[in-house]
């Protein structure tokens, strides 16, 4: 029992040295759109899609420093904001389309019958350009808001690289 009570406390004060102190990091995200058809729209409409919203329900993932490892992925809650807590380091946020190969991409989009890739290269490049980046130093981070702009037939985060083929709504 004593050698149980020892060992017990021994990884209880080693874990507590071993262990990162963590910093709170939280931001807003927000969304817009263009006009995408029908009639001409009022320049009331066009005002009112161009007012940032915030987004919720959107999730995006964190990776570290120049490393491919997701280490946290962030869900927005109703005002669009989220939280989380990481360790002093450097940070860049990414969408979830970006983890997605090209052939997932295009098909999660709409299918080869819609959309079709332009340029791998130009994806790779989009692949690995993250929305936004921080650091962490000895301190909570309150980021700069993120936003997204839903543009006609590709939706609200699009790569440049992948073009729509798909038939036009009237």
């Amino acid at each position: 029992m004593k050698n149980t009570i020892i060992a017990s406390l021994t990884l209880f004060i080693f874990s507590q040295f071993t262990t990162e102190k963590k910093y709170s990091v939280s931001g807003q995200v927000f969304i817009n759109a263009e006009y995408c058809m029908g009639v001409r729209p009022t320049e009331e409409m066009i005002a009112e899609l161009n007012v940032l919203k915030a987004y919720p329900n959107k999730t995006l993932f964190i990776k570290k420093g120049k490393t491919n490892q997701v280490i946290a992925k962030v869900k927005t809650n109703q005002q669009g904001r989220f939280s989380t807590q990481l360790p002093a380091g450097t940070y860049h946020i990414f969408d979830t389309l970006q983890l997605l190969t090209p052939s997932a991409y295009i098909k999660f989009k709409g299918g080869k019958d819609n959309f079709i890739l332009t340029d791998s290269v130009c994806y790779k490049k989009w692949q690995n350009k993250p929305i936004a980046s921080f650091t962490v130093k000895n301190k909570e981070v309150k980021m700069k808001d993120i936003n997204f702009r839903i543009v006609c037939y590709k939706g609200d985060f699009n790569c440049a690289c992948v073009e729509y083929i798909g038939p036009r709504v009237p």
